[in-house]
């Protein structure tokens, strides 16, 4: 059956096992399991069975009645849980003595279940473009396997020439073997492994603080020890708009948390400061990929790999370099915020893929380089021709705070012609003086336009 998908074979088996004793056959092995644990036998009965349940279901593509017998049988107790349910509706006193009196019922579990849940398969094109499809058994220790390993092996496998990427995924086939057996290993630490699985929940959690520390510094750098550049009642409406906002969010189980958030962080605004809500969320932000890294580490268990294996992990320096970011951004100047923002890329696979395309190879490094030369040309460019009138400053001519012999003397000479009644100023002298602060007028006008 593994060589050949004809009905011929199939049929041929049938006639010789039923469909029904088929599956008593596979039930009986999984149950010969229990009742021989103390015995040492070579094979696990299990395994012949779940051997036979592959068989089966090689089989069942030709004959539908050994299809719906193979279907694993659901334990539906919907008519007594609609009972107990209406009965401890309102009396959570009968809940409780239902709970103590009931005795506690070992559910066991279907053999078919058991097997269908262990089983996979996978669809091959062959030369000729025939498609096969390939049932295998899983590993018990593939249960082990998280689902951010998932998602970066789907994410990072690299295609090959022919645009298949098998070669590349079995380079990682060790890799994947030796996490699942570390977190096998995780769930003996209790405290670690809790960090651990939720290591997406960190992540997002840094990747929200690091917007929210740029909008503020966006909207409010560079900024003094008071409120900012919105007053007081802007500040308090926008609060109460975000609060209702989250509100409604909550009561959709949607996009509520992001606005409750903004409206904290603009009441700590109105009551701390701009500087003071600043050192608070970078310490959260701070804290919180501390606790990423360990759990990170936890996760993939870098750290029982030797220090070799650590410092060739890109992963981990890179989340490492970000903790180094964030320290620098909360003790040195807050503008060091903004090179959080490239973990957009880390987190987005389209923009990853982008970064990762452009930068195969030398000579794609320097025309991208070269494109965003341009872009920042033609930036500077529209930014002259829009908002040039923005950077001309009014200036006025400094006044001389200490007057030299010569203007004293004619001060003097001045104030001696007028007490004479002789006017010692005439149009020549007002006219040139005139001319000059044009002239430098003019001056200063071309040299901020320069």
């Amino acid at each position: 059956m593994e060589s050949r998908h004809d009905s011929e074979n199939a049929e041929r088996i049938l006639f010789n096992l039923r469909p029904r004793e088929l599956v008593d056959v596979i039930k009986r092995a999984y149950n010969q399991e229990s009742e021989c644990e103390e015995v040492e036998v070579e094979v696990s009965s299990r395994e012949v069975g779940h051997n036979i349940y592959i068989l089966a279901q090689q089989l069942a593509r030709h004959n539908k009645v050994l299809q719906n017998l193979l279907k694993p049988q659901k334990n539906s107790k919907e008519g007594e849980e609609g009972i107990s349910s209406m009965l401890n509706l309102n009396n959570r006193p009968l809940s409780q003595m239902l709970k103590s009196t009931a005795p506690a019922e070992v559910v066991e579990q279907d053999p078919l279940e058991y097997y269908d849940q262990l089983t996979a398969q996978i669809e091959i094109v062959r030369e000729d473009r025939s498609m096969e499809q390939i049932v295998f058994p899983v590993h018990p220790i593939c249960e082990f396997l998280t689902e951010e390993s998932k998602l970066r092996v789907f994410n990072t496998t690299e295609q090959d020439e022919q645009g298949s990427k098998v070669t590349h995924f079995f380079e990682q086939t060790s890799f994947l073997h030796g996490e699942m057996e570390w977190q096998k290993k995780l769930r003996s630490m209790p405290v670690l492994y809790w960090f651990s699985r939720r290591m997406t929940l960190w992540g997002t959690i840094s990747f929200n603080l690091a917007v929210f520390i740029n909008l503020i510094i966006a909207f409010f750098y560079p900024y003094n020890s008071g409120q900012g550049a919105i007053d007081d009642s802007m500040l308090l409406m926008l609060f109460w708009i975000l609060t209702g906002l989250s509100v409604l969010g909550l009561f959709s189980k949607q996009y509520g948390l992001q606005p409750l958030t903004l409206a904290l962080i603009l009441r700590s605004i109105y009551h701390l400061g701009i500087g003071n809500t600043l050192i608070l969320l970078g310490l959260l932000n701070l804290i919180n990929k501390v606790v990423f890294v360990v759990s990170f580490v936890g996760n993939n268990g870098t750290f029982i790999m030797g220090y070799k294996a650590m410092v060739m992990d890109v992963e981990f320096l890179y989340h490492l370099a970000y903790v180094l970011t964030s320290t620098l951004g909360l003790f040195v100047h807050e503008l060091f915020y903004s090179i959080l923002l490239f973990d957009l890329i880390y987190r987005e696979e389209t923009l990853f893929n982008v970064i990762k395309s452009v930068t195969r190879n030398g000579r794609s490094i320097l025309l991208t380089a070269l494109l965003a030369l341009i872009l920042v040309y033609l930036f500077s460019i529209l930014g002259f021709l829009f908002l040039k009138e923005d950077f001309i400053m009014e200036v006025d001519p400094l006044l001389q705070i200490s007057a030299d012999p010569q203007t004293e003397a004619s001060q003097d000479f001045i104030k001696s012609c007028s007490a004479d009644g002789v006017s010692c100023t005439d149009e020549t002298n007002i006219n040139t003086v005139a001319e000059e602060e044009g002239r430098s007028c003019r001056e200063v006008h071309l040299s901020d336009t320069i």
